[in-house]
């Protein structure tokens, strides 16, 4: 890569210098900002009656959102190609609108001046930009930002002409790297597809695959081997509900801070300040609340549950079989299709309980949860190498259109007119 032949002092401390023919100003000078406004749900539709409508950034896709939401009656709308905004919470993520939406007060769409940016160029331009609304953000719940922190951000840009080289480089380079990083997560979800797989055949049918079976007479079960029995879960473990009062010290674990599916604890002291269900080492922790997220906890620690995490203690199962048991996709979809409710679905716990599961003899679970530790440690280490390159590319992404939008790189030759 080469620079340009000369450089000025752009003024803004988080850009620094710029090519010298290149122009500064307010945002507010070079784009329109049009910010959402919210509508009752009594006039939402999921029928695709009327203009979809976005509250906020949840819909977002990779460039474009994907709708769920529709409505007749809409006071805040964009046309076809404005950037989407998220002024609220996650601050600064971008989509493109793809056709005419309705907004919410969760975003605003920017639409720029047509002789001073051009659109693409634009876009990048904000994914510089929003480390700056980023720093702004303010709001004691939540993290917001208002048109008048977006209209006083500052900005450097070129010539139309120049606007559309960069644009073109970028095109290319960002589709490229977006490939990648999009072949590196499929690969990752076939991993996970993998581990939850070999987790649901292991607890359900052992591990020695020329073993005589039966037939379980559980639907989600299947056949099971011979020495094995089938018992309800109220009998094989036991749901723990005694509370306290943790101390400032004492191991907090809320489902918030729980990853999915691996049952990795981000944070043991969470914010909870309530009561919280006391648990002991080898007891496992289940999120009833969209239990689908299968988030879970092999407690490895004394210590609380916090929120909707019920404590499950072993009584004919092994700790670590248990947590196995629990976290394979068969039961987890099982437990799922219990669940009441629509906005916060979760099963009532007392079916969960009333569910019939495999008990196998303790010599054979203890070999199946040594082998499932060994096993999925190698899939989940699998599974940060490839987050980890996901992570690069994604920041040499930034990287690179940060140095090319802000002038630090001229690209001008490296594409063909």
């Amino acid at each position: 890569m080469k620079y340009y032949s000369s450089y000025k002092d752009s003024e803004i401390e988080w850009i620094g210098e710029i090519p010298s023919h290149w122009t500064t100003t307010r945002l507010k000078y070079v784009v329109q900002i049009v910010m959402g406004q919210s509508i009752g749900r009594e006039k939402c539709n999921f029928d695709k009656i009327g203009v979809p409508f976005l509250q906020g950034c949840a819909e977002f896709g990779t460039k474009n959102p994907h709708p769920i939401k529709y409505s007749q009656n809409l006071p805040k709308m964009c046309d076809t190609g404005a950037i989407l905004l998220s002024v609220r919470a996650p601050v600064g993520r971008l989509n493109v609108a793809d056709q005419v939406y309705g907004i919410g007060r969760g975003l605003c769409a920017i639409v720029p001046s047509p002789k001073r940016l051009s659109s693409k160029f634009t876009r990048y331009l904000f994914e510089v930009v929003q480390e700056g609304l980023q720093q702004e953000s303010t709001g004691s719940t939540y993290d917001a930002v208002s048109v008048s922190d977006i209209e006083v951000q500052p900005c450097a840009f070129p010539p139309k002409s120049e606007q559309k080289l960069i644009e073109k480089y970028l095109e290319i380079k960002t589709c490229h790297i977006d490939d990648l990083v999009n072949k590196i997560e499929r690969k990752i979800e076939l991993l996970k597809e993998q581990r939850s797989s070999l987790i649901s055949h292991c607890v359900t049918k052992g591990l020695d695959t020329n073993v005589e079976v039966k037939d379980s007479g559980v639907e989600w079960i299947g056949e099971i081997p011979n020495s094995w029995k089938v018992c309800r879960l109220n009998f094989s473990l036991e749901h723990i509900v005694k509370k306290g009062l943790p101390s400032a010290d004492d191991v907090k674990i809320s489902p918030e801070y729980v990853e999915s599916y691996t049952g990795r604890v981000m944070n043991y002291h969470s914010h909870y300040g309530t009561m919280g269900t006391i648990f002991q080492k080898g007891d496992t922790l289940l999120n009833k609340l969209r239990v689908y997220l299968s988030k879970f906890v092999f407690c490895q620690l004394d210590g609380f549950s916090m929120g909707e995490m019920i404590v499950l203690r072993p009584r004919k199962y092994l700790p670590k079989y248990q947590y196995y048991l629990l976290t394979n996709a068969r039961i987890i979809d099982y437990f799922n299709s219990l669940s009441q409710g629509v906005k916060m679905p979760r099963p009532p716990v007392y079916e969960m309980l009333n569910s019939y599961c495999p008990v196998p003899p303790f010599s054979q679970q203890k070999q199946i949860s040594d082998y499932l530790d060994h096993e999925t440690l190698k899939i989940d280490r699998m599974v940060d190498i490839e987050a980890k390159r996901v992570e690069l590319l994604r920041e040499y992404r930034r990287c690179l259109i940060s140095s090319v939008v802000t002038g630090k790189i001229d690209v001008r030759d490296e594409v063909y007119q």
